[in-house]
């Protein structure tokens, strides 16, 4: 009982922040599509993010689950993007036009901001403790096939609204999960954190390096 207290306790220690790294407290984030990096966030102008059904807040490790998140767009986000130069469109209906009406290609390795309004869609997983150089689990960091993993990609139309991916993670300690998506020249990512622990049933205290800057 002991054990399980403490264990409870740790979990919630670790999972207790609320904000990513912007002060507003929301889950999600936006980036320029060149040059991305921990600070130079961007207003997402009226895209939104958010977990329909998101990772769990434990998860034993090699244990497949799924997330399913939303992207949404409100008027004012295609008259933010062309004035922003995030879509090559003259005006917000032909952007809107674009996103809720032109197929993308059926290869998501084909899909292109030219060519598809979602162009990129998956899962990052960033094991915190093994993130050498700290900071957050951006989506401008590779897929090193050890530490850092990265789901298939998917493609679609800004209409489909949900978005749907199984994950496994390996890692044990706490991990940052975001959903990554491209839109024009825009990164957009939502996050959470799930605490791995050892199939075998073994609590493990890790060093863990979590992000403490919220602030751009």
């Amino acid at each position: 009982m002991a054990l399980r207290t403490a264990t409870s306790f740790y979990l919630c220690f670790l999972l207790g922040v609320n904000c990513w790294h912007d002060l507003d407290n929301t889950e999600y984030d936006c980036w320029p599509l060149n040059g991305p990096n921990d600070y130079n966030m961007i207003s997402c102008g009226g895209l939104e993010m958010a977990w329909v059904q998101r990772p769990p807040e434990k998860i034993s490790n090699g244990e497949e689950f799924n997330v399913s998140y939303t992207v949404t767009a409100s008027d004012s986000f295609y008259e933010y993007a062309v004035r922003n130069k995030i879509f090559q469109f003259s005006n917000a209906s032909e952007a809107k036009r674009f996103c809720h009406e032109h197929d993308c290609p059926a290869n998501w390795n084909n899909a292109n901001d030219m060519n598809c309004c979602v162009y990129h869609a998956n899962i990052h997983s960033c094991p915190l403790g093994l993130m050498k150089e700290g900071g957050i689990c951006g989506p401008w960091i590779p897929d090193d096939g050890k530490i850092v993993t990265h789901t298939v990609s998917q493609a679609g139309k800004m209409s489909q609204k949900y978005w749907n991916s199984k994950v496994v993670l390996i890692h044990v300690g706490v991990t940052s999960v975001i959903a990554h998506v491209k839109i024009g020249e825009m990164h957009a990512a939502l996050e959470s954190k799930v605490l791995v622990v050892s199939a075998q049933g073994q609590f493990l205290f890790v060093d863990i390096l979590i992000p403490t800057v919220c602030s751009k």
